[in-house]
């Protein structure tokens, strides 16, 4: 008989473990392989620096492009001069920029494991640590030493002073982070919910949808005949009429929808702790009434809609997929007509 304290776990095991490890750590860890120019980046890099998992392709490129402008002569010729051996340590300090906008200050520490014939680095290792706070705390303290040295502040007047322009930094980061989530956010054209953040929306309504049990409906729709719209008014009226639609609807959903625009002139409504048969009711509603709206003097607007409910199992794909079939259905059907899954 085997015995269980001899039997060592197998490579797919220590994979897998190596996978949760990397999933769970808040640092950012990475590895170079020079030979293929592959980089692959740990969850938590991503999380470190506000970026969606896996946005960027697996290359230096992309580490390059999130260098802050100021100091990316610095880190190249740091990091060039590691990799060719012509010094002995990989660790520099210096600020990326992140997914919202702002800078993260970062200490970046590597090591190469394999190296060519010529001492070239082959293949590396390395983490990204957040320092952002303690380099803030460098800089205020050094502001208020050369302050106090100066002998043109005490103590005192100098915290009060830097809490005060604190404050005001944080206000004014807070008005320009919310002005920056508005933008990534936003459909430019509609003022709607882009595909983006719909997405993300829709994940969200299914998370809560499976904690609580809770029903969730979602409805796609587009404008009937949208391409002789604009062959016939134009572009620009093709563009108001995208525009007045999402306004008509936005006004006669609940607070607690959500409406954004899919794409082209088609967009798509979630209805969270709606069932599937109150759903086609509100959405008929909506129907009707873009259907009786006057759009212009020789212009009148129809909308299709498929509508269906969230099951078990269900994601973001499957349930464009039914809404996409149920629309298309809703076409076939003459047009101007609400079709379920």
């Amino acid at each position: 008989m085997t015995n269980p304290e001899d039997q060592k776990p197998s490579s797919h095991d220590d994979s897998i473990r190596l996978h949760y490890i990397l999933d769970i750590i808040t640092e950012g860890v990475w590895e170079w392989d020079a030979n293929t120019g592959q980089v692959k980046r740990s969850p938590g890099w991503y999380r470190m620096l506000s970026y969606n998992q896996n946005l960027f392709p697996e290359n230096v490129l992309t580490w390059e492009k999130v260098i802050h402008p100021d100091d990316f002569e610095a880190v190249m010729q740091h990091f060039e001069a590691y990799t060719s051996g012509k010094t002995s340590v990989y660790d520099i300090e210096y600020r990326c920029i992140k997914g919202d906008g702002d800078f993260l200050w970062i200490r970046d520490q590597g090591r190469v494991v394999e190296r060519s014939k010529e001492g070239d680095a082959t293949f590396m290792v390395g983490a990204h640590s957040d320092i952002h706070q303690l380099k803030l705390a460098q800089a205020q303290l050094q502001a208020q030493s050369g302050l106090l040295d100066q002998g043109k502040l005490t103590f005192e007047q100098e915290v009060e002073k830097r809490t005060a322009e604190l404050t005001q930094v944080n206000l004014e980061l807070a008005k320009n982070l919310k002005k920056i989530e508005r933008l990534r956010d936003t459909d430019y054209l509609t003022s709607v919910y882009n595909r983006h953040k719909s997405e993300t929306e829709l994940l969200n309504e299914i998370a809560r949808s499976k904690r609580y049990h809770s029903p969730l409906s979602v409805a796609l729709f587009d404008v009937d005949e949208f391409k002789i719209i604009n062959d016939t008014f134009g572009h620009q009226n093709g563009d108001l009429v995208l525009q007045k639609v999402s306004q008509l609807v936005i006004k006669h959903i609940r607070e607690t929808d959500t409406l954004g625009r899919w794409g082209g002139d088609e967009f798509f409504i979630i209805l969270p702790g709606v069932s599937l048969l109150e759903a086609v009711t509100s959405i008929e509603k909506i129907r009707s009434l873009i259907a009786s709206e006057k759009f212009s003097e020789n212009l009148r607007v129809t909308c299709s809609f498929g509508v269906t409910e969230y099951g078990v199992g269900d994601t973001v794909s499957t349930l464009y997929k039914r809404t996409d079939i149920a629309l298309y259905k809703a076409k076939h059907a003459g047009r101007n007509v609400v079709v379920h899954y």
